[in-house]
């Protein structure tokens, strides 16, 4: 044999070996693939099983989220209506006719002393109560209230004063106690059907 024949033959085998390597790596990555093809099959229908067993709870949980939405707005317009409301009555307190304000204010200032010789504080822009009125007041009632110089911001009603103790009867401050007491009935006769 000749030095060609044996380079030859060395050749044919290392091609020969060379092709049943590349071979065997060939099956090897296809035997590889077809596994991670499985798996990931395995794995997208793992995920569309989730889907459709978690996709009832994700839609129920939005309704919920977006039920408390829409409560959370008609609290809102509710609440907002029903202090339109109150506002309202506190309008039609301010706006009563002189005789019928007088007749009110007299009220709420029998009904307000204590010891009948408290100070009464008004708003800056009161035109019933004033000094004279008081006068009159003082004389049918024996008592004697003064009128302080000063004025409040809010207008209707007053403040009596003796020291340290404050009587409130502004309309802002008899409206803001009544709304907690008559809300649950103003929200019935508003929103009942």
């Amino acid at each position: 044999m000749a030095l060609a024949d044996i380079k030859k033959k060395i050749e044919t085998e290392a091609r020969q070996e060379a092709g049943k390597l590349l071979q065997r790596a060939r099956e090897e990555a296809d035997a590889i693939l077809a596994e991670a093809d499985l798996q990931a099959e395995k794995m997208r229908q793992s995920y569309e099983r989730r889907l459709q067993e978690e996709e009832p709870e994700v839609l129920r949980r939005r309704r919920i989220v977006a039920d408390m939405d829409v409560q959370r707005l008609e609290l809102g317009a509710r609440r907002e209506v029903i202090g339109k409301t109150f506002e309202t009555a506190l309008g039609a307190l301010r706006a009563l006719p002189a005789e019928k304000y007088e007749a009110f204010v007299t009220a709420l200032l029998e009904n307000a002393m204590i010891t009948k010789s408290e100070e009464v504080l008004v708003g800056r822009k009161e035109k019933v109560v004033t000094a004279a009125w008081l006068e009159k007041f003082n004389k049918a009632h024996d008592a004697s209230l003064t009128l302080s110089s000063e004025k409040l911001d809010g207008s209707g009603g007053f403040v009596l004063s003796q020291g340290r103790v404050d009587v409130n009867c502004t309309f802002d401050m008899l409206v803001h106690s009544l709304t907690e007491d008559l809300e649950a009935d103003v929200v019935e006769r508003l929103f009942s059907s």
